[in-house]
């Protein structure tokens, strides 16, 4: 039996090795999302202030303070990165990315460490344990976000160790307070998550009155108030009202038919979790075994998936932007694999849960060895509005502008056409690479032929580069030793918080800022030479 230090941190250093060859810092801030809460952390940091920009009244000349909707969770954890920046760039010259891209990969690597012990827990063997909690990374869509500035690994580390501690309540007075921190931190992460409270109050509530131990309660009850009306006192400060959390009227844009999102959370080609995580087929079963000798917390994790699968399928915004796979289950994927843990009994279900985890990492090496935006870029210039016209319930204030016209961005062309789907454009991407092919026989094309791809040699360089060259650093060292792609989000982080700072009449602090804004300079002077912007 491997010894309790190994139990604890074997799943950590795998995953960590694992993924240091896919390690693509580059991309770390390549989605909108990631720009506005790399603002919020670089504001918490330097100005200790919890606004992410302002906004100048021309009229009055007023400066207006401005919040972000996104939770802070996420922009807290990233400042003791930029600390270890500042440590590293004084004695080195290299990006920013190599640093603060590595917040993620790291986060996940902790969640395998968590479901390990979770697993654990539940009563199964360390080896299931081990093989489960890894491929719960590299099995599923968790694999491609190692690389993204998103809060949903956080999310799920944080729901994981929640469930951890909820199960270990019995043990000491000190577990029921640390599950609850970590809901508190969940909800301080992402507000909806507050969806998934009661849940946890009824488990907790269950467990105390049968085990006769209501004191548990009361220290799982007290931290949440303590945070819940700390939360109440941040909204009332951000957005004038203890209940707003910067969402607006978007709180209530439940407008997609849920019916046809859960079906495309479920099975669609571009975000379907049975396609992106091919090991949750196997989770109603072992959800139904472990119900056998863990009814109560079998029942938890059923409750837990399927109020975020119903709250996100009717969400306007349901695919989660430009991102890989169905983004917003990815909290609730280490709770999926739990369960699978009760079927490994028979020698036929390890195969297949071996033949599934190898088909995820198959199928998420697309959104790895591929890159994203590049795919994104070429479908947005395929489907002109003059050519192409799609129907869909997002709201026109997220369309964009094409020659004067409105057209849909390219997420979601990618989520509503199947044939336009992520997993199919990202192999043909690979497969032009690979092959030579001068990108011009798109997965699209039979059905709208007209839809044409651009020319290569139209491109912008920084597409270009990114069409010819593997995200991951070291393949793209191989690869294309002598190109790298743009990453101006450093700097203009800086620059952002700089011109607040001067706004502000901080004029002192606003020519720090200009400076350290320098040290992701090379990676804005990519972009401009590059792209043009």
């Amino acid at each position: 039996m491997p010894s309790r230090i190994a139990i604890k941190t074997l799943p950590f250093l795998i995953v960590l090795a694992l993924s240091i060859p896919f390690f693509s810092p580059h991309q770390f801030f390549d989605i909108t999302d990631s720009m506005d809460m790399l603002n919020i952390s670089v504001s918490v940091y330097e100005l200790g202030d919890l606004s992410s920009a302002v906004k100048t009244n021309l009229e009055t000349g007023e400066t207006v303070t401005v919040y972000s909707k996104y939770g802070l969770g996420l922009p807290f954890l990233m400042v003791p990165f930029l600390f270890l920046y500042d440590l590293v760039s004084a004695v080195a010259s290299i990006p920013p990315d190599y640093v603060l891209g590595l917040l993620n990969l790291l986060v996940l690597a902790l969640t395998a460490s968590a479901l390990n012990e979770v697993i654990i827990e539940l009563g199964f063997s360390f080896r299931r344990a081990l093989f489960l909690s890894v491929a719960s990374v590299f099995g599923t869509f968790a694999f491609v976000y190692m690389n993204n500035f998103l809060s949903e690994p956080l999310q799920g580390l944080l729901i994981t160790l929640a469930f951890l501690f909820s199960l270990r309540q019995g043990r000491s007075g000190i577990y029921p307070v640390l599950s609850a921190a970590a809901l508190s931190a969940l909800i301080l992460t992402k507000a909806a998550s507050l969806i998934l409270l009661p849940f946890f109050m009824v488990y907790f509530t269950y467990r105390s009155v049968k085990e006769r131990a209501v004191i548990r309660l009361v220290f799982f009850i007290l931290p949440l108030a303590a945070s819940g009306a700390a939360m109440m006192w941040l909204n009332y400060s951000r957005f004038g009202s203890p209940f707003d959390f910067g969402y607006g009227s978007e709180a209530g844009m439940f407008v997609n038919p849920m019916l046809k999102g859960i079906k495309d959370l479920m099975i669609n080609p571009g975000k379907g979790i049975l396609i992106y995580a091919p090991l949750a087929i196997l989770f109603p079963f072992g959800l139904w075994r472990l119900a056998r000798t863990r009814r109560i917390e079998a029942l938890l994790i059923a409750a837990l998936f399927t109020s975020n699968l119903l709250l996100y399928s009717a969400w306007w915004a349901w695919e989660g932007a430009g991102t890989w796979g169905p983004r917003f289950l990815l909290p609730l994927v280490p709770l999926v694999v739990a369960p699978i843990a009760a079927i490994l009994d028979a020698v036929y279900i390890k195969a297949a849960s071996a033949v599934l985890s190898a088909a995820g990492l198959i199928v998420n090496s697309m959104g790895v060895i591929v890159d994203p935006p590049a795919y994104n870029y070429m479908v947005i210039e395929s489907t002109p509005p003059s050519r192409f016209v799609l129907e869909s319930t997002r709201p026109k204030r997220d369309y964009l502008k094409y020659n004067g016209k409105l057209q849909p961005p390219p997420y979601v062309i990618t989520s509503e056409l199947s044939e336009f789907n992520s997993l199919s454009g990202h192999y043909w991407l690979l497969k032009s690479r690979l092959m030579g092919d001068p990108l011009n026989s798109p997965p699209w094309l039979d059905k709208y032929p007209l839809l044409e791809p651009p020319l290569v040699q139209s491109l912008p360089a920084e597409i270009r580069i990114r069409l010819e060259c593997p995200p991951p650093l070291l393949l793209s060292a191989f690869a294309c030793p002598d190109k790298r792609p743009s990453s101006p989000y450093y700097y203009n982080a800086y620059t952002t918080q700089a011109s607040k700072a001067d706004a502000c009449g901080m004029t002192e602090e606003a020519q720090k800022l200009n400076e350290k804004a320098k040290r992701g300079l090379e990676g804005k002077t990519l972009r401009v030479l590059q792209f043009g912007d």
